[in-house]
């Protein structure tokens, strides 16, 4: 059963047709980025209550989820990337700022990493 807004006619559903939520419309930019990051913020707090803490009974599974939750956050990349050699005078903006990506999202994952384990 759907539930639908109040202002929103009801779909007729034997035509396939796919009910849509419209999203809240917000009129300034202030407002939408508070509404973005406090989603961003619930969606990363779900994600990492998901993941249970590590013993050594649950290894492969506690390590398919912490992939996941990773993966979902798009903090992967320490994972997939070997790291860079670190930035010196002569390297450019872009791999400066690749390494510095990387160099973040490692850290992280690792904060996350060691949150989980017992």
């Amino acid at each position: 059963m759907f539930c639908f807004p109040r202002s929103q006619p009801i779909p007729d559903l034997r035509k396939n047709q796919i009910p849509r939520r419209t999203p809240p419309m917000i009129a300034n930019n202030k407002g939408t980025r508070k509404v973005e990051m406090k989603a961003k913020i619930a969606s990363i707090s779900t994600n990492l209550n998901s993941v249970s803490i590590l013993n050594e009974k649950i290894f492969k599974d506690w390590k398919e989820n912490i992939e996941i939750v990773l993966g979902c956050m798009d903090f992967d990349i320490a994972l997939k990337k070997e790291q860079s050699v670190s930035p010196t005078e002569s390297t450019t903006s872009e791999e400066r700022k690749n390494y510095e990506k990387w160099d973040r999202f490692n850290r992280i994952g690792l904060m996350i990493i060691k949150r989980d384990i017992s």
